[in-house]
């Protein structure tokens, strides 16, 4: 590992400042396909940032992905390749498959499109080159789009704070309302791109998806114990099993805990490894992504991932105590993004955790963080940090997703960022003004008036309201949220009368 001590900027075709240009022009995928073919792109490399010393990354034109190729250290003798790796293997596979004969479309199909589809390769060096130098000689090359450093992510956790005896977020979040609707599914597979999850904790073992669950680095596996738990803290929060006499209760007590482990036992991971992690939720149709780690150097092919990835891409903001809007960055966060949502941490009392990170244009909003009780090797442990409240909001995307399994990733962020909490403290420091809410933002979804939940309101919703008046019905807090179409908290003959209106 080393750090970068000077500004390389590669192929320029932009009369610009790289820093100015580099958020706008990497805002849309198609600037990229439509200028690849020259391979004029200009990245920046970040003067202070982290990365590996003997890896480059490399995205290869259209042209060149589409005819599929394995390659190998040869192919790159000109930088002393020592080892290729495919960061793209997962979908690159499946586009073979999806060009054989026999090749068949099912509901739970991934289909590759070979207009936007790319290969990324990892290219390991030998001593005698040095990044930047391999970066510059790789760039020239028709086949490539550009190439850049193999940067290197840490995670969003602090250190340990005042200890709390309970789980204050389930109170601040109206959690208990929410477990009334749904506790989750455990069809319903969550991604954690993080350090191991470990199964030996009693309320992650009945959680964790043994089939799915995959280390990208050597040497280390998805699902042990290691010096590094913070994997296990935020799996925790996402999904500990609730209802079985155990620790504590997740956001979501059933889903599937899917580990993607890219980070090791010091809580580093290389871009090229976390690429390759969101390749393969994609290509596995894992439709949410938990991410609490973070760079502060803009990451073009880190970028390129999330863009393509179609799931939702659940970040943490950072623990810089610093305002995102000013020149600070943090990425993923300012990537921007629409399947992104950035959280930033806040405290039992409803305010800004001192470390996070804030902005009113480019974090989302606030979460519980701040001393957060979680699982935690085979036990538990308070930890705070924005890496606490990402996941948060990824347990309750993941309860949302469990009982609306047809919803957009759009229509589940905007369930959860529309329904917020509105805190006075939060109101020019986040886009939303406001602090996560899982009993509103799972509310929100019921569809008013529809009392009997068939998916129609007629004159039998009607009468149902006018049943449950007299004694003669039950409602369901699902049926009480759908009968109160004024939401004024009582469910009366005004309601029966606006269902009315609703159908006439």
């Amino acid at each position: 590992m080393k750090k970068i001590k000077l500004l390389s900027c590669i192929v320029m075709s932009f009369a610009v400042s790289a820093f100015s240009v580099l958020p706008t022009f990497a805002a849309s995928d198609s600037a990229l396909q439509n200028e690849e073919e020259s391979s004029s792109y200009e990245l920046s490399v970040d003067e202070n940032a982290e990365y590996l010393d003997n890896s480059v990354l490399v995205r290869l034109t259209n042209s060149a992905s589409l005819q599929l190729n394995d390659y190998s250290a040869e192919d790159f003798a000109e930088v002393g390749a020592v080892a290729v790796d495919e960061i793209t293997e997962y979908r690159t596979e499946l586009l073979k498959e999806q060009n054989s004969a026999d090749y068949v479309v099912s509901d739970d199909t991934v289909v590759i499109d070979e207009n936007d589809f790319y290969q990324a390769l990892e290219i390991t060096l030998d001593s005698d080159y040095s990044v930047l130098e391999a970066i510059e000689i790789l760039q020239d090359r028709d086949d490539v789009l550009y190439a850049q450093p193999n940067y290197l992510f840490t995670t969003d956790a602090t250190a340990n704070d005042t200890y709390y005896s309970d789980q204050y977020a389930i109170d601040l979040m109206d959690l208990e309302d929410a477990w009334d609707l749904t506790t989750g599914d455990l069809d319903f597979k969550v991604g954690v791109i993080d350090s191991e999850i470990n199964i030996s904790n009693p309320d992650l073992a009945n959680r964790y998806d043994t089939e799915l669950s995959k280390s990208f680095i050597d040497g280390y596996t998805a699902d042990v114990s290691g010096s590094n738990e913070h994997g296990t803290h935020v799996a925790g929060i996402i999904g500990a099993e609730g209802n079985n006499s155990e620790g504590i209760t997740g956001i979501c007590w059933d889903v599937s805990l899917v580990s993607l482990r890219t980070a090791n036992n010091l809580g580093s991971s290389a871009t090229s490894d976390v690429v390759e992690a969101i390749e393969y939720a994609e290509t596995n149709n894992i439709k949410l992504l938990n991410f609490s780690s973070g760079l502060t150097t803009y990451n073009q092919l880190f970028y390129d991932a999330i863009e393509d990835y179609s799931g939702l891409f659940v970040c943490s903001a950072g623990n810089d105590s610093e305002d995102l809007d000013t020149d600070y960055d943090k990425y993923p966060t300012e990537f921007g993004l629409d399947n992104i949502i950035s959280v930033a941490s806040c405290t039992s009392s409803d305010t800004l955790s001192s470390s996070s990170n804030y902005g009113a244009s480019t974090v989302d909003l606030v979460a519980p963080g701040n001393n957060i009780y979680s699982t935690y090797s085979t036990s538990y442990a308070y930890k705070s940090g924005t890496s606490m409240a990402a996941p948060q909001v990824t347990g309750v995307a993941a309860l949302i997703w469990s009982k609306y399994p047809d919803l957009t990733v759009s229509e589940v962020k905007d369930a959860i960022l529309n329904n917020v909490d509105e805190v006075d403290a939060y109101s020019d420091i986040v886009k939303t003004g406001g602090r996560l809410n899982a009993f509103k933002a799972l509310s929100s979804l019921i569809t008013l008036g529809d009392v009997n939940l068939d998916g129609m309101i007629t004159v039998t919703d009607v009468t149902l309201v006018q049943k449950y008046l007299v004694g003669s019905a039950t409602l369901s807090v699902e049926q009480q949220i759908a009968a109160d179409v004024n939401k004024d908290g009582v469910i009366d003959s005004t309601d029966a009368s606006l269902i009315q209106k609703m159908f006439m």
